[in-house]
C-alpha cells in the first residue's frame, strides 16, 4: 500500500458560509468550480489541474467555526510573489515561513470558515 497525495478535503457548513468558502477558494486561490455528482446535499467540487481537490457540502446543521478537527489543508502552488500581492490586495492576512531544507516557502492563511490553508512553493525561497 502507498499513499500518493491528498485526494481532497471536505468542508461542510451552512449555505451562506459555503458560498463564502467557495468564493475564497475560487477568487483568492484560483481553483475552478466543476462537475459534481448529484448528492443529497448541494455543494461544490473545486478543481486544480483537473482534479477535484476541495469538496464543499451544504449542511444546515453545521455551525460555522465548529470544525476544530480540520487544522489545515496543504496545497502545492506556484508564483509566490503573485500570491503575496494577490493576498495583500484582497486584505487576506497570512504568515510566511521559509523551509530551507526543502527549498520551499510556505504561506499560512485562513479561509472564511476558519480552516487553515498552507500554500507550498517549491524552489521559491
Amino acid at each position: 500500500m502507498k499513499i500518493k497525495n491528498i485526494d481532497h478535503i471536505n468542508i461542510s457548513g451552512p449555505s451562506d458560509l459555503i458560498e463564502q468558502v467557495a468564493a475564497f477558494y475560487i477568487d483568492i486561490l484560483g481553483l475552478t468550480a466543476g462537475e459534481r455528482p448529484q448528492f443529497s446535499r448541494p455543494g461544490y467540487w473545486l478543481y486544480a489541474s483537473g482534479a477535484a481537490i476541495v469538496h464543499l457540502t451544504v449542511d444546515p446543521g453545521c455551525q460555522a467555526g465548529n470544525n476544530s478537527h480540520l487544522n489545515h489543508v496543504a496545497l502545492s502552488a506556484e508564483g509566490l510573489q503573485k500570491y503575496r500581492n494577490h493576498l495583500a490586495a484582497n486584505k487576506i492576512p497570512y504568515q510566511e515561513s521559509a523551509v530551507k531544507e526543502l527549498k520551499q516557502t510556505q504561506l499560512f492563511l485562513k479561509d472564511p470558515a476558519d480552516n487553515g490553508v498552507e500554500l507550498n512553493f517549491a524552489e521559491e525561497i
